[in-house]
């Protein structure tokens, strides 16, 4: 049977419900009209056009028209997140008496869409049989209406992915903040209640930062075009004020950091502010440009610098240098997706310079830590993974790096065997044993096997091997063997990795 054909079938017991339920909501608004304010309440049956479109698009999820929850939707339209609060209330009691089956949904989520959905169950009996019935209620304010509405024709309907996505959560952003705005006002007109002027500064400052956000996205879109020109004059002035929010957003969470355990939440604060200098360097990558990768690397020394300065927890004076480790990854999963041998030896061989309490010291990124050279298997895991859901969530790093979460766990990894491999090459020259400790696991080796097979293609690794380890790729090729050896007597777990790399060898 067709959708039109049902609809004409069960439409009479839908419209039944519906007005069922528009009464009850008409009704609530007039007992609490004096202290609910709602600007509207509307209703619609779906047609069927509309009901045929999503059984057909659910991939089975519905076979039929009574599978849908939303045929018969009211809406009701407050004027503020007060009013929403106190009619949901009211309406959650209400329903509980004349229903038995409700199930009363609160929506947000990611795209900025805020609500609360309540599904109503109710029996018919259609036709001599018993048959269950939905009518959705949606609960939000005016404002959450004007972007849904919005947000319907731009992100639903168009599928709105990359900065316009990144744009719609700023303005849903914004108009959280205006719904705070429109309570103070009701507050002072209604309560006749005195406004404080650090609740409006809190909220004008929260508005500011969302409307910078937007200039920042917008910026790095611009900024690619001085980028491909080589403006470089331009983009240090943009980097500059890039450092000088980082330092911002730095210094605004440790002023408010109490304990240890908010590193993470500051640390996600802190790789938010680094995306568009990030961004510099991914386009300066994708346009070869490694003159401007290097303006965006001489940035790193003076971030992990800001924790030089301040007092506290050791765990969250981590933070600046955490994020420049993650930033270094994201450029690094770039260049070998690009198969940019420059960008990477620029990675492998560039010097920071830290201004720690008036003392300038010069080290590569990869020496200051167990970062990219964990020591306990379980350490490397953990990292990578933390390194994989940060990247799952970061849309504007996401538009330059397009992979799935796991091809990126592999290129970190394989990033990370260059840095150990040329850590014993140098050592190899001066007859030290390497300070490195990969760990050549499961974990670790499953997700290098890709790099293995690239080397097998000596044409097509050949220019990046030679430009991104200084040396000719058949010297590289004889000498992987043993220092994959070296690395193993100093690693853990690594018979796995050690095993295929032999197999390799004999293949070979």
């Amino acid at each position: 049977m067709s959708a039109e054909d049902e609809l004409q079938v069960y439409e009479p017991y839908y419209n039944s419900f519906k007005d069922e339920v528009l009464a009850l909501l008409l009704e609530l608004r007039e007992q609490h009209k004096t202290t609910v304010d709602i600007y509207d309440i509307d209703w619609r049956v779906k047609s069927a056009p509309s009901i045929e479109h999503k059984i057909t698009s659910s991939n089975g999820k519905f076979a039929r028209l009574t599978d849908l929850q939303d045929i018969v939707g009211a809406r009701v339209i407050c004027h503020c997140i007060s009013d929403t609060d106190r009619f949901d209330a009211i309406l959650n009691e209400e329903l509980a008496k004349k229903y038995s089956d409700i199930d009363r949904q609160p929506r947000s989520g990611k795209s900025g869409y805020r609500g609360i959905h309540y599904i109503i169950k109710k029996d018919f009996v259609i036709n001599g049989r018993k048959e269950i019935l939905f009518c959705e209620i949606q609960l939000r304010t005016v404002l959450q209406d004007a972007w849904a509405i919005q947000s319907h024709l731009y992100n639903y309907k168009r599928k709105a992915e990359g900065d316009a996505d990144i744009l719609s959560q700023v303005v849903s952003g914004i108009l959280n903040n205006c719904e705070n705005l429109w309570e103070l006002v009701k507050k002072s007109t209604k309560g006749k209640e005195d406004v404080g002027s650090n609740e409006v500064s809190m909220i004008y400052e929260d508005i500011s930062d969302k409307v910078i956000s937007v200039g920042r996205v917008s910026a790095v879109e611009g900024i690619e075009k001085l980028i491909s020109s080589n403006k470089s004059v331009e983009v240090d002035d943009f980097l500059d004020a890039e450092t000088q929010h980082i330092k911002k957003v730095w210094d605004e969470a440790h002023a408010k950091a109490a304990s240890p355990e908010q590193a993470v939440g500051i640390l996600e604060e802190m790789e938010l502010a680094m995306n568009p200098i990030i961004s510099v360097g991914l386009l300066a990558i994708k346009h070869e440009k490694i003159n401007i990768l290097r303006r965006v690397l001489d940035k790193f020394g003076p971030i992990i610098s800001f924790a030089d300065r301040k007092d506290g927890y050791t765990v969250i004076l981590s933070v600046p240098s955490a994020s420049v480790h993650n930033a270094y990854y994201y450029l690094a999963i770039h260049a070998l997706l690009k198969l940019s041998g420059a960008a990477i030896h620029l990675l492998l061989n560039y010097k920071v310079e830290r201004d720690h309490n008036g003392r300038l010291y010069y080290f590569r990124v990869w020496e200051s830590g167990a970062i990219f050279a964990p020591e306990v298997v379980h350490g490397a895991e953990k990292m990578f993974n933390r390194l994989k859901e940060d990247f799952a969530k970061n849309d504007l790093i996401k538009k330059f790096i397009a992979v799935d979460t796991d091809e990126f766990l592999s290129l970190a990894c394989q990033f990370n065997m260059l840095f150990c491999l040329k850590a014993v090459a140098e050592e190899e020259a001066e007859g030290k044993k390497p300070w490195a400790y990969p760990n050549f696991g499961r974990f670790y080796a499953n997700r290098i096997s890709k790099f293995i097979e690239r080397i097998k293609n000596r044409e097509d690794f050949k220019k990046f091997i030679e430009e991104a380890m200084d040396e000719k790729l058949e010297v590289f090729a004889d000498k992987f063997n043993g220092r994959i050896g070296t690395l193993a007597e100093r690693g853990l777990g690594s018979g796995y990795f050690w095993e295929s790399i032999k197999k390799w060898e004999n293949e070979r």
